[in-house]
This record gives C-alpha cells, structure tokens and sequence, in this order.
C-alpha cells in the first residue's frame, strides 16, 4: 500500500497507482490549450518565410534540447522551465536543479527520458500535428 501524491487517499497496488495517474493526465490535457505555442509563434511573425524560419529553429532546439536533457538526466521539463524566444523561435531551457536522473528521486518520479508534450508536439508543424500523444489504455 503507497500514499498516491496526487489525490490525498492510499493506492494499494500500483496498477491502482497507474490509473489514477492516468486519469489525471488525461484530465490536464483535455484541459491544456494544445494550440498555445503554435499561436504565439504564428501571431509575433509578418509572414510565412519568418514563420517558416522560426518552426525550423524551434524544432531543432526542441530535438537538441531533448537529447542533451536525456544524456545529462535534466528533469522538471514543463512550460514553467522552457522559455520561448519569440524573436528566433529556439525554445531555451531554464532552471537546471533536477540533473542526472535526480527525477527518478521525486515524490512523483519521473520515468520518460524527455517531455514531448502535446504543445510542443503540436508547435511542430503538419508532422507534428499527425502525430499522437494518448495514453494508451
């Protein structure tokens, strides 16, 4: 028997565990405007070659940005902790206290390598908006 962090009353198995946390997912993206990023990026742009512009740089720093945060374990990746340069389009990671794999240590930890949420999926362009982040039940 575990205390679940997210709701105040005790799991007792962790395929309990799971589905709460699940179920919370689920809740928060029905909830997240999935179109966010790729609206502000689009509204601060002129024109289609300035937007083209910035899509390519913000889907190359979010693929760099992936990799090196997977290789030195950087975790606690949300909206709060990745800044968008409205200019360039590079997304610029800040607040590095969650490093080599200390996620893994959280009261909730975290096991994916890197976030790929449905905003910055989304932000991607027409080969990110075919793809699909839903958790498979």
């Amino acid at each position: 028997m575990s205390f679940c962090p997210v709701h105040t009353f005790l799991v007792t198995s962790p395929l309990a565990l799971t589905a709460v946390l699940r179920s919370v997912l689920v809740s928060l993206m029905r909830e997240a405007p999935r179109q966010l990023l790729a609206r502000e990026l689009w509204a601060s742009t002129g024109h289609a070659g300035g937007w083209w512009v910035r899509q390519q740089a913000y889907a190359r720093s979010a693929a760099v940005g992936s990799m090196l945060g997977h290789m030195v374990g950087l975790g606690d990746r949300h909206l709060d902790n990745i800044l968008l340069d409205r200019e360039s389009g590079d997304l610029v990671h800040i607040d590095h206290s969650v490093t080599f794999d200390k996620g893994a240590t959280l009261r909730v930890p975290e096991v994916v390598p890197f976030r790929l949420t449905q905003m910055l999926q989304v932000r991607m362009g027409s080969l990110g908006g075919r793809l699909s982040i839903t958790p498979s039940g």
